[in-house]
């Protein structure tokens, strides 16, 4: 716990060539009522400008940390990626070209705490 006593929640996103869509889901994150989170984006060797954008995230958000494959390796090894380095009590997943409600992560927190055998 820390920030205001409310767990830490690692957030994940694997990406590969979402430049049209991943500062609206990086939005999306970043804009959660519960804001302690960890946020750990891998790029898959886009072809794309998602890497470059992944980037400029992390120059307005701290929370944010990016890495990239060597090679394109799909969703699965990036995903695996990203668990390892997750930190948080709770781990949430999100695709690169969805987005969240704003409340997403604070519900799914208080349901998971209010229900411990979950």
């Amino acid at each position: 716990m820390s920030q205001n006593n409310k767990p830490l929640v690692s957030v994940i996103i694997p990406t590969y060539n979402a430049g049209a869509v991943i500062d609206r889901c990086l939005t999306s994150v970043v804009n959660q009522t519960h804001t302690n989170l960890q946020i750990i984006c891998c790029d898959d060797c886009s072809s794309d400008d998602t890497y470059q954008k992944l980037l400029a995230w992390t120059e307005k958000d701290s929370r944010i940390t990016v890495m990239q494959n060597e090679v394109n390796s799909r969703a699965a090894f990036s995903r695996n990626r990203c668990i390892k380095m997750t930190e948080g009590k709770y781990v949430a997943q999100i695709d690169d070209d969805d987005y969240c409600e704003p409340d997403r992560i604070e519900r799914q927190v208080r349901f998971l705490e209010d229900n411990p055998a979950y």
